[in-house]
């Protein structure tokens, strides 16, 4: 699985929606059950590969260019809000939508959203 975006499509710019997507992708991972693929540090990865095939590391140890495991889905998705008056209170609920998609086909084989509810008084 490779993390996409997920976007912050509220008016809260301080809401990070890396927060959400980490803390996901470490629930995951501990289930053992999904591998992810870390495509944030592709260009890194790379540059340490080429330098490994440069001479300058033990051919015994040196990575190769072409090992790397190609993702099978794509999960993104979205943050909303909506804020809500009632009996001189405010409800701001957050909508957080998640899609996992296959990237062989398209298809979406999973989607799920949560929503979390704020109370606060004008």
């Amino acid at each position: 699985v490779i993390v996409s975006d997920v976007q912050n499509r509220t008016d809260e710019p301080y809401i990070d929606p890396m927060i959400i997507t980490n803390l996901l992708t470490t629930q995951l991972i501990k289930s053992r059950k999904v591998g992810f693929i870390d495509a944030s540090q592709r260009g890194k990865v790379l540059e340490e590969i080429k330098y490994h095939s440069g001479g300058a590391v033990n051919s015994e140890t040196a990575k190769k260019i072409g090992k790397q495991t190609g993702a099978d889905m794509l999960l993104f998705g979205e943050i909303l809000s909506i804020t809500q008056e009632r009996k001189k209170k405010m409800i701001r609920a957050y909508q957080i939508s998640l899609r996992l998609t296959n990237l062989e086909t398209t298809e979406i084989v999973w989607q799920d959203t949560k929503e979390i509810k704020k109370h606060f008084s004008q």
